[in-house]
């Protein structure tokens, strides 16, 4: 069949009602009803989730939504609602790489819905190609390639459960072998996967940690011993608290940009001394108003005399003054981290005011901060190095893992306890990517500077 070329256009719309008609009762009767009255709405995932804010809708040239694509998006978040609801920026990066792929096809004068016998028409192959080319041209990394096939052969993984879809060959080869695996306890077992064709390996998306990087949600790289010291000097230099608190936070604890981000005043201990040297655990995930990556639980353990330079902080003016500015919403979720304009850093997933923001805060305006103020006095160090806040929690944990190999030569702890130690540590689901920053510490040239002598370091700078 032929179809006229489909442009897309992405409109966010700010709140999205998640609701459907209720055609019938509970007991599954047509429900009672007078010529042309409206059938009743109800909540289509129950109350817990009632609107979806910021959602991408995919709009054809006349306006009309694309029902294979929206209806895509909505599937996401009804599979996630129960363990974590599917954030607008990974439903808006979906989106716009459905859009991409589209714009492609009617390039190509392909139909999506088309699969014929030549395999390099079939919509699937030919852009599995086509991003081939762009990555042997050096156009685009494989990385890249690989999140982009991802969107796209996600969607079509859907799309083949639908009954109006019956493509007339296969969307691509697949391939099924026994794998090894460790589960969360150190133990082996086989699972049998899936291959599709199209799809690079494991070993040559992720990258080893030969190259002086850690494949831990994203490529990191650890800082060596010598490059903390200076970035301890440079954030002294910026003189912007919170900032050098933001950082401090990742460093100690090894937690994520959202969770650092997201943390509330009420979590502080009020009680905690200047020099104290106990440890406070702070769950963190569902259930406790910090994010975390899947809304996974674990506990992050920050030490007591952060405890008291954050508390000094939330009552200093310049908190007051940041948050005075701040909307009565924004004020009633008591994030720690505001900024100047009375916003955020970053917006929590139980946040009620997300709808509230033309664009949800999600770390840029400290990124941006990263490159205005801090690397440019890194890039004037002896050994400039190009620093990303993420790369904290990888130094996090190689630090710790320094420690642990200390006690680990000394025969104080065996490797199976201090690697469940360390998952523990970093909240890890997989004990694979733990083994990661161990071997790291076997080959690394460049030994991290040990946990408790870093947190040393830093109480007696800040």
């Amino acid at each position: 069949m032929s179809v006229e070329p489909i442009q897309l256009n992405i409109l966010k719309l700010r709140r999205l009602a998640l609701s459907t008609a209720m055609t019938r009762d509970a007991d599954g009767h047509p429900l009672p009803r007078t010529a042309g009255e409206p059938f009743p709405f109800v909540s289509w995932l129950g109350e817990e989730l009632p609107e979806y804010t910021h959602y991408p809708a995919l709009l054809m040239s006349d306006g009309a939504p694309w029902h294979h694509g929206n209806l895509y998006l909505l599937s996401k978040i009804e599979a996630s609602h129960h363990n974590g609801t599917v954030d607008a920026q990974t439903l808006m990066t979906i989106a716009r790489e459905l859009r991409l792929f589209m714009a492609e096809m009617n390039d190509a004068g392909l139909n999506y819905l088309e699969f014929p016998t030549r395999k390099l028409r079939r919509p699937t192959y030919y852009y599995a190609a086509l991003l081939n080319r762009k990555v042997d041209a050096g156009e685009m990394g494989e990385s890249t390639k690989e999140k982009k096939l991802g969107c796209v052969f996600g969607f079509y993984t859907w799309l083949r459960r639908q009954h109006d879809f019956s493509p007339e060959n296969s969307l691509w080869d697949e391939t099924t072998k026994i794998v090894s695996y460790l589960d969360d306890k150190g133990f082996e077992h086989q699972k049998v996967i899936t291959k599709n064709s199209l799809r690079g390996s494991k070993s040559t998306i992720a990258k080893s940690s030969e190259d002086g990087t850690i494949n831990d949600g994203g490529v990191l790289r650890p800082h060596t011993r010598k490059e903390q010291l200076n970035l301890i000097n440079c954030l002294l230099q910026t003189g912007n608290t919170e900032l050098q608190l933001m950082c401090l936070i990742s460093l100690i604890s090894g937690g994520r940009i959202q969770t650092v981000l997201t943390l509330r005043t009420h979590h502080i201990r009020r009680d905690a001394k200047e020099n104290g040297t106990r440890k406070f655990a702070l769950p963190v995930g569902r259930g406790t108003g910090i994010d975390t990556k899947k809304s996974k639980r674990h506990v992050l353990y920050i030490p007591e005399w952060l405890h008291y330079r954050l508390a000094v902080y939330i009552d200093s003016p310049r908190y007051l003054m940041r948050k005075n500015k701040a909307s009565a919403s924004v004020q009633e979720n008591d994030y720690i981290f505001i900024t100047n304009d009375g916003i955020p850093y970053y917006s929590a997933k139980d946040d009620a005011a997300t709808a509230d923001y033309t664009n949800i805060p999600k770390g840029d305006a400290l990124r941006q901060t990263i490159r205005r103020e801090l690397q440019p006095l890194l890039d004037q160090c002896p050994t400039p190095f190009k620093f990303r806040f993420h790369d904290l929690r990888a130094t996090f944990g190689m630090n710790y893992a320094e420690d642990l190999w200390a006690r680990i030569n000394k025969d104080e702890l065996s490797f199976i306890s201090a690697l469940n130690n360390l998952k523990d540590r970093m909240g890890h689901s997989k004990i694979e990517t733990t083994l990661l920053y161990l071997n790291y510490r076997i080959i690394s040239a460049d030994l991290n500077a040990g946990y408790e002598a870093i947190e040393t370091t830093l109480m007696e700078s800040f």
